[in-house]
Formats: structure tokens, C-alpha cells, sequence
């Protein structure tokens, strides 16, 4: 990959949407976590573009073609003219965790030094290449980390929130997802077509979302985990589930999960279950029988571990 340019090496946290995913593109609230597990990325030599060894992916060659577009207008958004960006990723692409965000953030953090304000515009140009009518929730979260409530705007409204107690998440990969920005234009047409039917869905996210904002801070993780499988059935009448999703999620609530919901733009990628830390190992062992990614985090009032 050639010399490095600066040794200065620029990170980003991955994603994790505890609740309202697609509702958010909509002005309603949504509460994510910023996962330790991100995406590091260093200016070397050489050819310009993205070099991720952990997803195959070297965009000099040209390919894959949004990956390149992005490239661009985030070198162009940074003022940098085309570079070579050699990326570390922990998280898997195309899976809902916010793989595309951690990235934009990082890289545009690699070429933007101390100016978070500028860091904001070129990553947005970035994820504005893969998602379209991105909420800006991802981005915030990879910005951010910890555990966030978001509500999109001009500026997004972002605050944190508070947890209070131990809270075990599992998070299974059910294989790719589909396209983020097709997810949402479909929820789009949905919503449309059936505006008072959809009006009163987007509600219904918004009032489960305030609860869960109670809920975390009292560390309540049986109604957390009620409120996510409402949250499901919510994204199931968006159209946004599959079965591989539903069946997770079943195998998570068989093994001892309090609840469990596909996380991210749905079409496949990942579900999020909520255990009480006791029940965490058992549920993540049920998952990972059926699925190769398995990952296990904590929420405590200290922050979020892996």
C-alpha cells in the first residue's frame, strides 16, 4: 500500500439502532448505541481510493461503483483532491451496524485534523453517495458513541442517554442486508399509500421510543425488551422484515432474550436482542448456531464495553 503520509490514525465507532430505525427519516426520535467496534483509517502512497482488506475491498480497482462515488465526494467535500485511504475495520459491510458512517467519519477525520464542523460536511457527502435520504442518525452515532437520542433536522437534535444498569445486547448477522436507500423509499411508498395507516405507525414509534428512554434509565431490561418486539412488528408492517430476520429473532426470545427486533435498514443484516447480563451467553449461543456473526455488548452507566 505504499508509505504512510501521516501517522496520525483517525477512528470512528460502528452503529447500533436500539429504536426507531426508518420512523427517524421520518422527524421521529430514534435511540442508537455507538459500538467500540468501528473503523480506522491512515493517508497513505499510492493509488486514490479506500483499501478495506476486512470486507475485500480496494476501490482503486474501480469497483464496487458507490464505493467509489463516495470516495470522491468525501476527498471533494474534505478539499483534499483524490487520496489513498488504508481502513481497519472491526465491523462487517452491508450489515446494519453502521459500517458506511464509521467509515465516512474516520477517513473524513484522517483528512480533516481538529475541525469537527468540517469533518460533519464531508462525511455527510459520503453517506449521502450510499444512503440518499440519509436521517444523519448513523453518522451522529459514529461521531458520538455511547448511547444517543436522535431526532433529525437542521441541526439533528442529539443528546445522551442515561442507563441505569447493566443491560446485555446481542447482535447476530442474518447475511447481507439490502440497499439502505431502497429500504427507506420503500417504507416511503408505504407510508404514501396508506397515509393515515402509516401516520398513526410513525406515532406509535415515537411513543415506544419515549419509553424506552425510561426504560434504559431504569434498566429495565424486560421492557426493553417488550418494547423492541413492538418495535419489530412495527418494521414488519413497514414491509422491512424478512423471515431469516423474524426466525433470529425467535431463536434469541426461545433462548432467554426479553425481546429482540431486526436493527438498521432491514432486507437481511442484523437483529439486536436484549437480555439480562445472565441470559446474554445462553442467547448468544442459541443465535450463533445458525449465524457466523455473533457479537455481545453491555450498556452500564459507565458506558458501552464489548
Amino acid at each position: 500500500m505504499g508509505g504512510v503520509n501521516a501517522v496520525r490514525v483517525a477512528s470512528a465507532c460502528g452503529k447500533l439502532l436500539l429504536f426507531g430505525e426508518h420512523a427517524v427519516v421520518h422527524g421521529v426520535p430514534a435511540i442508537a448505541v455507538g459500538l467500540s467496534d468501528g473503523v480506522e483509517v491512515v493517508r497513505v502512497d499510492g493509488p486514490p481510493g479506500w483499501h478495506v482488506p476486512a470486507w475485500g475491498v480496494d476501490t482503486a480497482t474501480g469497483a464496487p461503483e458507490s464505493m467509489v462515488h463516495a470516495h470522491r465526494a468525501l476527498c471533494e467535500a474534505a478539499g483534499t483532491g483524490p487520496v489513498r485511504l488504508a481502513v481497519t475495520s472491526r465491523i462487517p459491510a452491508g450489515c446494519g451496524l453502521g459500517s458506511s458512517a464509521a467509515l465516512a467519519v474516520a477517513s473524513a477525520r484522517a483528512l480533516i485534523e481538529d475541525d469537527e464542523a468540517a469533518v460533519a460536511v464531508a462525511a455527510a457527502a459520503s453517506e449521502s453517495v450510499f444512503h440518499g435520504n440519509a436521517s444523519g442518525l448513523d453518522q451522529a452515532a459514529a461521531t458520538r458513541g455511547g448511547v444517543i437520542r436522535f431526532v433529525r433536522g437542521a441541526p439533528p437534535e442529539v443528546r445522551d442517554l442515561a442507563v441505569g444498569g447493566r443491560v446485555a445486547l446481542v447482535v447476530a448477522s442474518v447475511g447481507a442486508g439490502a440497499s439502505t436507500a431502497e429500504m427507506v423509499a420503500g417504507v416511503q411508498r408505504r407510508i404514501s399509500r396508506f397515509p393515515r395507516v402509516g401516520g398513526g405507525m410513525l406515532e406509535a414509534v415515537s411513543a415506544l421510543v419515549g419509553c424506552a428512554e425510561r426504560a434504559l434509565a431504569a434498566g429495565d431490561v424486560d421492557e426493553l425488551g417488550e418494547l423492541m418486539d413492538i418495535n419489530h412488528g412495527l418494521l414488519c408492517a413497514f414491509g422491512v422484515s424478512t423471515g431469516a430476520l423474524d426466525r433470529a429473532c425467535y431463536t434469541a426470545r426461545d433462548a432467554g432474550a426479553a425481546g429482540a427486533k431486526l436493527t438498521g435498514g432491514g432486507g437481511g443484516g442484523c437483529i439486536v436482542a436484549v437480555s439480562a447480563e445472565e441470559h446474554a451467553v445462553a442467547v448468544a449461543a442459541a443465535l450463533r448456531s445458525d449465524h457466523e456473526i455473533v457479537r455481545s455488548y453491555l450498556l452500564t452507566p459507565d458506558g458501552v464495553t464489548a
